[in-house]
């Protein structure tokens, strides 16, 4: 079954001639199997002739031992032996589901008094207790979408508290002209009291925001737009802060997964603006970042890393938008420790799910350890990237351009101009010029800015000069038609 399930990469990648002699010496193939073997036109026909020829052989003859035998000691050269490893690696992690396991006996064999016994119904609530609480709005409906929640929250408001509205529908609710509540959204919904006379910390330059107004400068306009929703989300993040330090929120919630940090990790747009904000809530010690990173530390111990389920996936996937957000705000350590932290997690996890996220992790912790001056570091990220690279490749999946690895490239530019190999940097830079993500603006801007550093170490000083006019108009070219939508 192992040989089944990683048939494609064995028929890829084994050389019949650098296993068979150990496979004749111990009895599993013979004479006569070798000359059916040979009888391949290629490799590849030989592989597959052997690895549909080795099932067939009796147990006594152990032939999965000996065959994984061959494989790690192979009459072969390094590079060869390095690929049996890896091929010994995915027959070891194989996972072969039994569908006759022995569950349904165990689960006949329990005693009676196990059984859990049946529970009787709870009373009803009596009517002079839910009369009590009738003046109370009731909380949306999580099972209705978010729409119609919102409707019915402004229909009934207006029915019976006068002057009540529901402000941009996502955040304010106004019961009495004394009280206000805040939708908090992550893994639930729910209305909560705001903290009573709470004032928000920051603000927009008035200065600023006035000279903005003033333009007729169309960039200016959008500028002012973007100024007001980075504005609008921060706030909305600080009052979100502030419940969970005054232990406000149920059990069970974690900030870095409320929607209103991800709507920040969903604009790197505006994460230069949001930075401004960071810094004056520091300033008064409210660490929002520190608070971010520390629960995402929280939800990777939770959660079970057995399976890629879509919860893991969108907390991986918040780990990684993350770190590209404290890279941008040049927080290089906490950068460092939340993708340590995600590799870890996924490491738990042989699912094939699990390797591009991995891969994708690597990518960043090179980037964060260049930025750091931390070239060693960097080539120990550069090593497991390569490593996990070379495995999607072998697979199926990895032959349809799942990867994009002009981001690796120039990252190892980088790290190479660090130790000195000019040449070498060059050749790396040039190679990720011609395969970065175009459809990735971040990485289009780095690889470019890897290459006029490259460039400019050979004394190329005309090509650097090109690529960096071309790079700061990719910049402002992108930056306006994202203002601009």
């Amino acid at each position: 079954m192992r040989l089944k399930v990683n048939r494609i990469a064995l028929v890829q990648e084994l050389r019949v001639e650098h296993i068979t002699g150990v496979l004749l010496q111990s009895g599993v193939i013979t004479d006569k199997d070798i000359i059916k073997i040979d009888s391949g036109q290629t490799p590849q026909d030989k592989a597959r002739i052997l690895v549909d020829l080795l099932p067939t052989k009796s147990k006594d003859t152990e032939w999965y031992k000996h065959f994984r035998e061959a494989l790690q000691n192979p009459d072969a050269n390094p590079e060869a032996k390095r690929r049996y490893k890896l091929l010994v690696d995915f027959l070891d992690n194989t996972v072969i589901h039994r569908p006759t396991s022995q569950a349904g006996r165990f689960r006949d064999s329990m005693p009676p008094a196990q059984v859990l016994r049946g529970l009787e119904p709870l009373p009803g609530l009596k009517e002079k207790a839910t009369s009590d609480f009738k003046h109370y709005q009731r909380l949306p409906d999580i099972g209705l979408s978010y729409e119609e929640s919102s409707t019915k929250l402004t229909r009934r408001g207006s029915e019976n508290t006068p002057g009540m509205d529901l402000e941009d529908g996502f955040s304010i609710l106004s019961l009495d002209s004394n009280r206000n509540m805040t939708l908090v959204k992550g893994f639930f919904h729910q209305w909560l009291p705001t903290p009573d006379n709470f004032r928000s910390l920051i603000e927009i330059d008035p200065e600023h925001q006035q000279r903005l107004k003033a333009s007729s400068n169309p960039a200016d306009q959008a500028l002012l737009v973007k100024e007001e929703m980075a504005l609008k989300n921060m706030r909305k993040l600080e009052t979100i802060a502030l419940l969970a330090s005054k232990k406000q929120l149920p059990t069970g919630f974690e900030l870095c997964m409320c929607d209103a940090v991800q709507d920040i990790l969903n604009q790197p747009e505006l994460h230069h603006l949001y930075l401004k904000h960071l810094l004056t809530l520091e300033a008064a010690n409210v660490k929002l970042v520190k608070d971010i990173c520390a629960s995402y530390e929280t939800v990777l111990q939770m959660l079970d890393s057995s399976s890629m389920t879509e919860v893991v996936t969108q907390v991986v996937q918040t780990g990684l938008k993350l770190a590209s957000m404290l890279m941008t705000i040049n927080d290089l350590d906490k950068t460092d420790l939340v993708l340590t932290s995600t590799l870890t997690f996924l490491g738990r996890d042989t699912n094939l799910d699990a390797w591009l996220p991995r891969y994708q992790a690597y990518i960043k912790l090179m980037h964060c350890r260049n930025q750091a001056c931390q070239p060693d570091l960097a080539q120990v990220a550069y090593f497991d990237a390569a490593q996990m690279q070379f495995q999607i490749n072998m697979m199926s999946f990895g032959q349809s351009g799942v990867l994009h690895e002009g981001s690796m490239h120039a990252e190892t530019s980088h790290m190479l101009l660090e130790y000195g190999s000019i040449v070498s940097a060059l050749g790396w830079a040039r190679r990720a010029l011609k395969e970065v993500d175009s459809e990735d603006p971040a990485a289009v801007v780095r690889t470019l800015c890897v290459a006029v550093n490259a460039y400019c170490s050979q004394w190329l000083v005309r090509k650097a000069e090109e690529l960096a006019v071309y790079v700061v108009q990719y910049a402002r070219y992108f930056m306006f038609d994202i203002l601009a939508i």
